[in-house]
């Protein structure tokens, strides 16, 4: 509580002694308010709710929720967009209230999602068990976060020759992501062969050793 006072009172003088209020509020470029309506359109559909069965150990999926209109999302974007415009005294937003604003948005989607969206957004297709592994997820897990996303039409589901499910983002939607997350697009596809070869090799030293024997002594003397 004493915190909150503590800052309530900060933005408080801030605001009255930093921050003028022009006669008339800041405009939006076409251009800015485009990327804001597109990435609040992904946001929207990808936090929307997908019902599954609770009584079941399957948990198949019985309704998709439609997804929620970004107006709201739009506005508020939009409003953060011209309170940081007016903060700085610019007629634009700045490229780091940029970043802001866009993490603001892709914060709203469900982490479990966007882990999997982040990791989709760098490959062509993968495989649900490569995908488990490189998030370090039970593989049912994330075929259900992946169902998920391909029943809010965010994902394709693919049937290989071999009979195992593999999913593309749609590229739309991955573009968003490499836009706005900064995540490359490659044409490779996620293997486990691949993850094993990015996993960097850790030589343990006698220090490291040492280090750990001594931790383990001291927790013994606590």
């Amino acid at each position: 509580q004493q915190k909150r006072l503590w800052l309530r009172e900060i933005i408080k003088e801030y605001l009255d002694k930093e921050v003028v209020m022009p006669e008339k509020l800041p405009v939006l470029t076409v251009e800015f308010k485009k990327e804001i309506v597109s990435l609040a359109n992904m946001c929207a559909r990808a936090r929307s709710k997908v019902e599954r069965e609770s009584n079941s150990s399957s948990r198949e999926i019985i309704f998709v929720q439609p997804a929620e209109v970004p107006t709201r999302i739009v506005s508020q974007l939009q409003t953060l967009a011209m309170a940081f415009m007016i903060m700085r005294g610019g007629d634009k937003p700045h490229d780091d209230d940029k970043k802001i604003i866009y993490k603001t948005a892709l914060d709203s989607i469900t982490s479990t999602r966007r882990l999997c969206l982040q990791k989709l957004t760098g490959y062509n297709t993968t495989t649900t068990k490569a995908l488990a592994t490189a998030l370090n997820y039970p593989t049912n897990t994330v075929h259900r976060w992946l169902e998920d996303l391909t029943a809010l039409e965010l994902v394709n589901r693919i049937k290989a020759t071999g009979g195992a499910d593999h999913w593309r983002l749609k590229h739309e939607y991955r573009t968003i992501m490499e836009k706005y997350e900064g995540i490359p697009m490659t044409e490779n596809e996620l293997t486990e062969t691949e993850i094993t070869e990015e996993l960097p090799e850790t030589e343990i030293t006698d220090e490291m050793v040492d280090d750990a024997i001594n931790l383990k002594l001291e927790q013994a003397r606590i």
